[in-house]
């Protein structure tokens, strides 16, 4: 991502900038992520309040180490604590590698090793996880990262605004305080239709 398209979301006033966890290889043989690069540019050069996310599914402890050392080095604060996608059989890489399972399990470990230093934000369904057995199991897991240490939640995509209510309303219900910040689909493409 040029930095000129960080400036131009600057000039939009955002909250913040969230940066999607995507592993791969720089152009230099460098292992480290393009998530941590671009998070690195929207803050650094650009002065957006930027939020990585960061996924354990994949990842061995020692590797939520090192990408949490790096974000710090480069002074990210807000990270997205997130399971991410298992692998197709269903079990996450971090299984295998004696890493995290859950993003409560990440969550408690940036707590852990990091105190304050992060503003850790987790992910809400308002419909409820599509893995999840209920809604109500649902909510219960997210209080489960939520009394781990999360400061946040940020929601995923819903179309009613109805749904967001009635699911920040069942949070307060279960005992969840921290702020739920909705999350939208920025516009991508604006087309102007003009009719005769």
């Amino acid at each position: 991502m040029r930095t000129h398209r960080l400036d131009r979301f600057r000039n939009g006033g955002p909250l913040f900038v969230d940066v999607t966890w995507h592993p791969a290889g720089n152009p230099g043989g460098d292992s480290e992520t393009s998530s941590l690069t671009i998070a690195s540019a929207a803050l650094n050069y650009s002065g957006l309040d930027t939020v990585l996310h960061l996924t354990s599914a994949q990842s061995s402890v020692d590797d939520i180490r090192k990408h949490l050392t790096k974000a710090k080095d480069t002074g990210i604060k807000n990270i997205l604590a997130l399971r991410g996608d298992r692998d197709e059989g269903g079990e996450g890489e971090a299984a295998k590698k004696g890493g995290f399972e859950y993003a409560t399990d990440l969550v408690r470990h940036i707590r852990e090793e990091h105190g304050d230093e992060f503003v850790v934000g987790v992910a809400g369904y308002p419909t409820g996880h599509p893995e999840a057995t209920s809604y109500e199991e649902d909510l219960l897991h997210l209080k489960e990262k939520v009394d781990a240490g999360a400061d946040f939640i940020v929601t995923q995509l819903f179309f009613k605004t109805q749904v967001y209510v009635k699911f920040v309303e069942d949070c307060r219900r279960v005992g969840i305080r921290v702020p739920i910040i909705p999350g939208v689909m920025p516009i991508q493409v604006i087309t102007i239709v003009i009719k005769y």
